[in-house]
């Protein structure tokens, strides 16, 4: 037995003694009460009723487990929590009145206080947990984590648990459990997805799509995935966009309802997109030939780039359809990658990977793609073709000009990317961008 201080020793008689209608137990009334829980004193009301970790309060059925995970002022969570399911393995399992599982209760709370290990540590002790369903709002635990904040109960003057970790215990649900973003949730409507898009942040969104990408073609309530990403803001949207264009035409009162909506920020940027992308999908589905040239001997994707408000997926549809135009120049010698270069990395990777003959292609000014990259400043993607191919660091154009010059007459020196792609075209080739 151990020896505690005569002050522990006085808590525990006082606590042995208390307990209410609400919290039945001494050890929940405890737990729930106090900020700096004494481990000698849980362990001390364990040994005098061990029994205790298996019961719940009168009203809820809330255990004292339930209890500790969601007391969002208690530093030694971790330590505490995992000496009560030690002493009392099956405490694990309890559910409260609405079927809420310690897990559930742990997510409710959406307390930066939360220890992922004690996550772990349920997952192993009871790898069914993720598929529990609690009654009231009728939400597996992944639903709860993907509602985020905007579930809780809770006083706001906590601290909300932080993106970092939210998405450490995604990880740990999807590993544990990958069909769990398949759970419907709520009256069988909601997906994982359809919470996501609402209320988390973009890495949390892109590890539900990954685990299962036909999620973005389920409706919820008559809406898609990208039709409730609207007031999420343009990353949410974007990235919803391209991984499933055709779905803008799959709510062709998208834009009209953005525009009769009240404002909110973002609101006109998300609009120019999605008129933008609408555009692009429309003549893409019209099936019109996409490899006829214009007077400058542009196609429509080249032309889709130059503007540079195009998404990958509006060109995933326009390549798609005429994969040959990937290899068409332009009167100025460009290929639809010349002009990609200026735009997006994730667009310039596609298209790489598309046709990456593409690469070693000069156009009438000797520019290869790396220069014309460095030529619009777009420091992602000087970085990208660099790590992919470095022959052309040290070639001049027909100014006389290499890619490293041209990337510092662009404008762009105050970004970070800036100092990561010009120290790459110096690694790449030191004596040419040493000797200009």
């Amino acid at each position: 037995m151990s020896i505690i201080s005569k002050s522990s020793y006085n808590k525990i008689t006082n606590y042995l003694d208390e307990g209410d209608d609400m919290w039945g137990m001494p050890i929940s009334f405890y737990l729930s009460r106090s900020s700096n829980v004494d481990i000698d004193i849980v362990q001390k009301l364990v040994a005098a009723y061990p029994e205790s970790l298996m019961y719940g309060c009168p009203d809820m059925n809330i255990s004292p487990l339930h209890t500790i995970l969601m007391n969002f002022h208690i530093n030694n969570m971790y330590e505490v929590a995992t000496y009560m399911i030690e002493s009392s393995p099956d405490s694990v399992r309890l559910l409260d009145k609405n079927s809420f599982t310690i897990l559930h209760s742990a997510l409710t709370c959406y307390s930066n206080n939360l220890d992922i290990r004690l996550v772990d540590l349920m997952l192993e002790r009871w790898p069914e947990i993720t598929r529990q369903r609690n009654t009231r709002p009728g939400e597996y635990p992944i639903h709860v984590l993907c509602w985020g904040s905007e579930f809780d109960c809770f006083p706001s003057s906590r601290e909300v648990l932080s993106e970092e970790k939210a998405f450490a215990i995604l990880t740990k649900l999807i590993r544990a459990d990958p069909s769990s973003v398949q759970l419907r949730g709520m009256a069988d409507e909601y997906l994982p997805i359809h919470l996501a898009v609402d209320h988390s942040p973009l890495p949390f969104l892109k590890a539900i799509v990954e685990s299962f990408p036909e999620g973005l073609k389920v409706r919820c309530e008559g809406d898609l995935p990208l039709h409730r990403a609207q007031r999420c803001g343009i990353e949410n949207v974007r990235y919803l966009f391209d991984q499933w264009p055709e779905a803008i035409e799959e709510t062709p009162d998208i834009i009209r309802e953005i525009e009769q909506s009240s404002n909110y920020t973002g609101k006109e940027e998300t609009l120019s997109f999605l008129r933008n992308q609408r555009t692009y999908v429309r003549e893409a589905k019209r099936n019109i030939r996409f490899d006829i040239q214009d007077g400058d001997g542009r196609l429509a994707l080249h032309r889709a780039l130059i503007q540079r408000n195009v998404s990958l997926g509006s060109v995933k549809l326009l390549v798609q359809r005429n994969l040959a135009a990937l290899q068409i120049v332009d009167n100025q010698g460009s290929l639809p990658l010349h002009y990609a270069c200026k735009c997006q990395a994730d667009i310039v990777q596609y298209l790489v990977e598309s046709f990456g003959d593409s690469l070693n292609t000069l156009d009438a000014n000797g520019n290869s793609t790396l220069h014309c990259a460095c030529i619009g400043g777009a420091c992602d993607v000087v970085s990208y073709l660099v790590q992919k191919q470095n022959s052309f660091v040290s070639v001049r154009n027909r100014d006389g000009k290499i890619p490293f010059q041209l990337l510092t007459e662009s404008n762009v020196s105050q970004s970070t990317d800036f100092v990561e792609a010009t120290w790459l075209l110096l690694v790449a080739h030191p004596e040419t961008v040493l000797q200009w």
